[in-house]
């Protein structure tokens, strides 16, 4: 009798704890519903395992191997004269920033500063401000509090004041001297021609965010400005 229970028990045991009073349609129904799905997740497990040293194994060669590939860029143009398509290679060179980039920029902010239009004056000082920082921040508040350009155009309606740059010096380091000349007039009469020296002190800021650069390229931050009248006409 002790050796049945234990038999018992025993076969309890391997059907997964189910009863051991089956007959053999249960016993066959048990074992394709309940053992069969068992063995096949116990193979897909083993295939998934497979399947993942496979990927590390691939990923492991692409990355040894990507030091071996070279992009070489080419460029592709057509004889004008025997309309044959020739592609050669293009070696990729450093950018560099020429002088003549920082007196656009130098440029461009002294004829934005200086504006004064109806239409354009509040567009050019939004775009002069981006241009500032630290003290020349300070400097271009001081600056609009001395021209007053929105409360002269209120009083004074027809006022313009156009700019043009004479020369743009980039000789020095960090430095650019700007000479301009401005024509301030109303609707009637002669414009009033005004001639101006800027310093420009700036750096070339590396480290502007992603939104910085598509508004400012080239990282060019002025640090001081100054502003001296040469003569007035």
């Amino acid at each position: 009798m002790f050796e049945k229970k234990l038999d018992a028990s025993r076969q309890s045991d391997e059907l997964g704890h189910v009863p051991t009073v089956m007959d053999p349609h249960e016993r066959r129904t048990y074992s394709d519903v309940v053992m069969e799905s068992r063995v096949q997740a116990a193979r897909w497990f083993c295939i998934a395992v497979l399947e993942s040293l496979v990927i590390l194994a691939l990923g492991v060669s692409i990355d040894l191997m990507t030091p071996l590939v070279k992009t070489v860029p080419y460029m592709v143009k057509i004889d004008s004269d025997s309309g044959q398509v020739l592609a050669k290679p293009v070696a990729a060179e450093p950018f560099l920033v020429e002088p003549r980039f920082v007196a656009a920029e130098a440029r461009s902010f002294v004829r934005n500063l200086m504006s004064i239009d109806p239409f354009l004056s509040r567009r050019d000082l939004e775009r002069a401000s981006t241009r500032v920082a630290g003290k020349a921040s300070a400097e271009f508040k001081e600056f609009l509090l001395t021209e007053r350009p929105f409360e002269r155009m209120a009083k004074t309606p027809g006022l313009l004041r156009t700019t043009e740059i004479n020369s743009a010096d980039v000789s020095q380091k960090n430095i650019v001297f700007v000479f301009a000349q401005t024509r301030e007039r109303i609707s009637i009469g002669a414009p009033i021609v005004t001639k101006w020296r800027f310093t420009i002190h700036y750096v070339l800021d590396t480290t502007l965010d992603q939104k910085g650069f598509e508004e400012n390229p080239l990282g060019f931050v002025i640090t001081h400005f100054e502003r001296l009248q040469d003569n007035v006409q």
